[in-house]
């Protein structure tokens, strides 16, 4: 694959700003698209609730677009999953509010990050069907990489390790402990 990345608010422009783009990463002989930094609350995740685990249809909308207008031109899709979504109280996760963007590194091993993780996952990826390819993003065979976690590990976040917040600081003690 030969590409490029476009991050966050470059994702959600006008149809006929995709359109143009589109066409010069065609026209350049490019073939794969990582689409990325779009799980934030300037995302396809609604903001505006007071958990995270919503879609913003309108943003959602532009994500399907691309996807579809890069699979007309022959360039596939690579989607970043967990990169800048801000878990909430309403969520169910403990000290949501004290947790950076993409909960790291709370996110490798807390079962109820897994566990939201999980559904986003199955929202977006298997039940939301693109309407421009009448596809789930699964079943298309255009959406060709799906990234779990951007810059996420227990071996990349180590020197947080004795930093982390409550309750996670004794919950990944005992779990390493039973290991």
């Amino acid at each position: 694959f030969f590409g490029i990345n476009l991050a966050g608010r470059s994702v959600f422009v006008d149809d006929a700003t995709i359109d143009q783009v589109v066409d010069v990463l065609a026209r350049a002989g490019l073939n794969m698209v990582r689409l990325h930094h779009f799980d934030d609350v300037y995302g396809v995740i609604d903001g505006d609730r007071s958990d995270s685990r919503h879609f913003q249809p309108d943003r959602l909308r532009k994500l399907d677009y691309w996807i579809a207008k890069l699979k007309d031109r022959g360039i596939y899709t690579y989607l970043d999953l967990l990169d800048y979504r801000t878990f909430k109280a309403g969520d169910g996760a403990p000290n949501a509010e004290k947790l950076d963007r993409g909960a790291k590194p709370y996110a490798c091993f807390d079962p109820r990050l897994i566990e939201l993780q999980k559904e986003y996952a199955t929202k977006l990826l298997k039940e939301h069907v693109n309407p421009f390819t009448h596809l789930s993003y699964a079943d298309d065979p255009a959406v060709a990489l799906v990234e779990l976690c951007d810059e996420n590990g227990l071996l990349i976040r180590r020197s947080q390790w004795r930093k982390l917040v409550s309750p996670y600081q004794g919950q990944l003690a005992a779990r390493w402990n039973d290991f």
